[in-house]
């Protein structure tokens, strides 16, 4: 049965989020994961044609905490002036802790 783009976006974004490797996440999903890399392959794509914004620098202190990245449920932990903290799992992927970190701290 046939994705609907839709659904192979919600796909992209359940398994960046979810800590899991790809292929951890299609077989818990029932994806074969060929076709899964095949929509993150087209996804990718499709973001990189779309204009993005001048990165910026964001100052971050140092009280940024990495919890004991040896262990699998490891956070990146950013405290913020205003007293909330963002926490990231160390495995996520590189473009996912990019993509909080430039929406939250903008």
């Amino acid at each position: 049965m046939r994705k609907t783009k839709a659904v192979k976006e919600a796909h992209i974004k359940k398994w960046e989020m979810s800590g899991l490797s790809q292929a951890d996440y299609c077989r818990k999903n029932g994806i074969p994961s060929g076709s899964f890399r095949g929509w993150l392959a087209a996804w990718r794509k499709e973001q990189d044609v779309e204009k993005t914004p001048e990165p910026r620098f964001v100052e971050i202190k140092t009280d940024m905490i990495l919890e004991e990245a040896a262990h699998a449920s490891a956070v990146i932990v950013f405290r913020l002036k205003t007293g909330n903290a963002i926490e990231i799992p160390v495995s996520a992927p590189s473009h996912v802790i990019e993509l909080i970190l430039s929406t939250c701290l903008a």
